[in-house]
């Protein structure tokens, strides 16, 4: 499929050179993200995987283009309000099993993300979690709020 990369293809991409690199992220790697055409309204559509640069920095989980654009995919997902989940296996677009998934899921909207080991889906789960607490003990007041974290 044109412009979506193979997994091995992905680990040979260069990591962008992101605005928000200033030390702050918890975890920065390549994945694969499923999207949905026409919102699964029309089942002649199915999913396509795209590669995506993900930056977990603070409460919130920022996707950047394959080709190492500045420019942030879609809104920030904040993880305070989402639901984190191991995916025991996924398909990808050839019907190949993609088996290292999780999944973030809100009120409004479901994001799948496949990365390349068991190892990397853990930590990405772990640390996701870990962000999910610190942002929720902060707008309970029950964690401080760093300088880099306040709005401007």
């Amino acid at each position: 499929m044109a412009g979506v990369l193979s997994r091995d293809e992905a680990t040979t991409l260069e990591t962008p050179e992101l605005k928000i690199s200033d030390g702050h992220s918890t975890l920065q790697s390549w994945a694969l993200k499923r999207r949905i055409r026409y919102a699964g309204l029309l089942p002649c559509f199915p999913p396509v995987w795209n590669n995506r640069y993900l930056v977990l920095r603070g409460k919130f989980l920022f996707r950047f283009a394959e080709d190492g654009e500045n420019e942030v995919k879609g809104s920030p997902i904040p993880v305070d309000v989402v639901n984190i989940e191991i995916v025991d296996e996924a398909f990808d677009d050839d019907g190949e099993i993609l088996p290292y998934c999780f999944k973030l899921s809100s009120i409004r909207k479901t994001y799948f993300f496949a990365v390349q080991t068991k190892e990397e889906r853990d930590q990405w789960v772990v640390e996701l979690k870990k962000e999910k607490e610190r942002a929720i003990k902060q707008s309970l007041g029950h964690a401080a709020v760093e300088s880099w974290e306040r709005q401007s």
